[in-house]
């Protein structure tokens, strides 16, 4: 059985590597713009700014979310010039706009690479330049963009994808913000509520706490990866239509859970249900809140060979007021 799963390559979305939650923001603006809005954006209070980035894990966690969410047939809009090789690329915090070679993190200008090619890591801090490389000023080039395709386009490439360039900071692109907000939020029953992605709203979540048990339930109604034929039949409702379910213990914002799915049953009828075996074995879910109103679903479907990241808020705010009173005792 295959299922329509939506990923978010048109949209922003929201995901939290080790409590810092990170935001990419799929306005194509220049450098200097995406800064001054990240600085504008705030979660749970915590102002944002364009992301530091202070080790490999952190990179390619970063790096990861960007290819998992953001669509190839969209990275012409996050693209640079001539100048940057043709590639796509996604801002980060990284400039030296101040002073040439001097190479800081916008949010507490801290340096951790002093010259162009040739230079090197201040106080051995982390740096993700092609070595003997980048950085090097080509045309003018003052800040930093983590590139999605590895560059230059159309010969062979000296950068690979993830890694960084300096670019031109007029280019238009995509950026990260990142806010240093801890793990401040938990599931709570003011989370049950009916939820969807407002870019696929004609497919939603059915989520359901349960704090006495520290567990929580989720159902997803989606669609087949297909249109069935065109006389396809079905006795009640759409061919197409497809449930998942689900169900796990949570831990702070977070639950894994093994994605369950059902037939052989009948409309109201006492039959044998079959469900997955071995448990599993049809994928995992793992939900992840950060907000009253924020969240997202990841998946993992082996069997249709699809993963991806689903933005989630809700479909009304009724809840939201109790959730947020849950979150404050």
């Amino acid at each position: 059985m295959m299922l329509l799963l939506t990923t978010t390559g048109y949209a922003d979305f929201q995901f939290i590597v080790d409590d810092h939650t990170y935001q990419v923001i799929t306005t194509s603006s220049s450098w200097e713009a995406a800064s001054a809005a990240a600085r504008s954006k705030t979660v749970n209070g915590v102002q944002g700014y364009l992301a530091h980035i202070d080790n490999l894990q952190e990179n390619t966690a970063i790096f990861d979310q960007l290819m998992a969410n953001i669509s190839s047939n969209d990275f012409g809009n996050t693209s640079a010039g001539s100048e940057g090789g043709g590639a796509a690329y996604v801002w980060i915090g990284a400039n030296d706009i101040s002073t040439e070679g001097t190479w800081v993190w916008v949010d507490d200008g801290t340096q951790f690479w002093q010259g162009r090619t040739g230079g090197s890591s201040v106080d051995g801090r982390f740096n993700n330049w092609p070595r003997g490389f980048e950085p090097d000023n080509f045309q003018q080039q003052d800040a930093a963009g983590i590139t999605l395709t590895g560059f230059p386009l159309g010969v062979p490439p000296w950068g690979a994808p993830g890694q960084w360039n300096d670019v031109d900071i007029n280019n238009n692109l995509y950026y990260v913000v990142e806010f240093d907000t801890g793990n401040t939020f938990e599931i709570n029953a003011g989370l049950n509520d009916a939820w969807y992605n407002p870019d696929t709203d004609g497919q939603g979540f059915f989520i359901t706490v349960f704090p006495d048990l520290g567990a929580v339930s989720i159902a997803w109604f989606t669609y087949d990866t297909e249109l069935p034929p065109m006389d396809a039949t079905a006795n009640l409702g759409d061919a197409g239509h497809r449930w998942m379910t689900a169900a796990g213990l949570y831990s702070e914002n977070q639950a894994v859970m093994n994605i369950v799915m059902t037939s052989d049953g009948l409309f109201d009828t006492a039959t044998d249900v079959q469900r997955t075996d071995p448990p599993g074995s049809d994928g995992t879910f793992i939900l992840t809140f950060d907000s009253c109103n924020s969240g997202t679903v990841e998946y993992d479907i082996p069997s249709i060979g699809m993963t991806g990241i689903v933005p989630i808020q809700r479909v009304a705010g009724d809840n939201i007021a109790l959730c947020e009173a849950l979150s404050a005792d």
